[in-house]
């Protein structure tokens, strides 16, 4: 397992190991598992990034549709029933963030 040389040669000059053989296999263990877990690591932030773009994607179509639900008919005179009134009240009330406690924040200023 050890793929260390003894000795190293460097142009015409022979350089002693400065290791001995039993620390540079462990040495080459921990590299070993190390490589494994930085692949393994690389390999899951990949897939969970692949997720998280697929799931951004679905998000912006919701949000479009949102916006195009709340905005039509509060600025068209789109006359709409009561009970679909109250649904766009209630994504209107979450969309513009109004469920927020911001005077929390503003009040001391």
């Amino acid at each position: 397992m050890n793929s260390l040389p003894k000795d190293y040669t460097f142009g015409n000059k022979v350089i002693p190991q400065q290791i001995d053989e039993s620390l540079a296999e462990t040495l080459e263990k921990y590299s070993a598992i190390a490589k494994g877990f930085v692949t393994g690591w690389a390999s899951v932030q990949l897939v969970i990034s692949f997720f998280l773009a697929a799931g951004l994607k679905h998000l912006w179509s919701l949000t479009d549709t949102l916006q195009f639900i709340i905005f039509t008919t509060t600025y068209w005179s789109i006359q709409v029933p009561a009970v679909a009134e109250a649904v766009i009240n209630m994504l209107k009330y979450v969309a513009l963030g109004e469920f927020i406690p911001y005077y929390i924040l503003t009040d001391w200023i």
